[in-house]
């Protein structure tokens, strides 16, 4: 069931039907339809039945850090540490599976909240689709301790990268969120697709080498040039 349920969240494709799957696996998916955990969308494929289902079970699942720094580090440096730990295979993955041959933008937001999880203690939250105060809108990613409120919007290949940002200005939906001390940025993942304008606000992450290495640069600084993990 762990599995099934650890593909779902993850992004992967799965189906209602799968000829691969075992007879018990297969069970745990007509269980966790049955009783409503995930029901089955046009296409055929699993999701869960809401985001507070989703957020219920990457709570419950989630691991003990592999080591953190947020009391040490800059905001901008900890993205970085965690595109690092973001995982090379499974991206890879990913764009095997998808037609398009390349990740899906859930995809890289679920590895990336894999990867942010393990940077961080437990009693830091960290919540995909995160709802803003005033109900307009949802964030992609929000990570919230003592000392720490950030906002994480994740863009792929620059796509409505104009009213993504339009969020975070005044008036915006995402406005009424932040505070003095909270800090955001919105992160375009490229896969295929070079950058010909750099924009303020936004950090680009330029996948290369089969996402086994990643470019990650913003405006008006260098190239970092960083290896993700196995």
């Amino acid at each position: 069931m762990s599995e099934i349920l650890n593909g779902v969240a993850s992004g992967q494709v799965m189906l209602v039907s799968d000829g691969q799957r075992t007879p018990r696996s297969q069970t745990a998916v007509e269980y966790l339809t049955k009783y409503g955990f995930l029901y089955e969308d046009q296409a055929q494929q699993l999701q869960f039945a809401s985001s507070m289902h989703l957020k219920i079970w990457l709570h419950s699942n989630r691991t003990e850090p592999i080591g953190y720094m947020v009391s040490d580090i800059s905001h901008e440096d900890f993205v970085l540490a965690c595109v690092k730990r973001m995982s090379a295979s499974r991206l890879q993955n990913f764009a095997t599976e998808n037609t398009s041959s390349i990740a899906r933008e859930r995809q890289i937001q679920m590895e990336l909240y894999s990867a942010t999880t393990s940077c961080l203690p437990r009693g830091v939250l960290v919540t995909p689709e995160w709802r803003t105060d005033d109900g307009k809108g949802f964030i992609d990613l929000m990570i919230r301790g003592s000392s720490i409120l950030w906002f994480w919007e994740l863009l792929v290949n620059g796509d409505d990268a104009v009213n993504h940002s339009k969020r975070f200005e005044t008036g915006g939906k995402y406005y009424g969120s932040l505070t003095g001390s909270s800090r955001y940025v919105l992160i375009d993942f490229r896969q295929n697709k070079g950058v010909r304008h750099e924009k303020h606000g936004f950090l680009y992450v330029s996948f290369v080498d089969s996402y086994t290495k990643a470019l990650v640069f913003s405006l008006g600084k260098s190239v970092v040039s960083i290896e993700l993990s196995s």
